[in-house]
């Protein structure tokens, strides 16, 4: 899911105003990079490598939810 609205962001004409019609979704990034981070020690390199590029590319988390 993530990966499916980072790659719909990337492609939006205003990335600023795609995140920001997406309050809901952009208030859990904190959370799943606290998630990426916990799964890193446990999951396999390769996934966790790719978990770990999803939060370049998506907006900046700014407040701990």
């Amino acid at each position: 899911m993530f990966e499916h609205a980072v790659d719909l962001a990337e492609h939006a004409p205003d990335t600023a105003a795609f995140w920001a019609g997406r309050p809901a979704f952009t208030r859990l990034l904190l959370y799943f990079h606290r998630v990426q981070r916990a799964a890193d020690r446990v999951v396999p390199q390769s996934m966790s490598l790719a978990y770990g590029r999803l939060p370049a590319r998506g907006p900046k988390a700014t407040a701990a939810t």
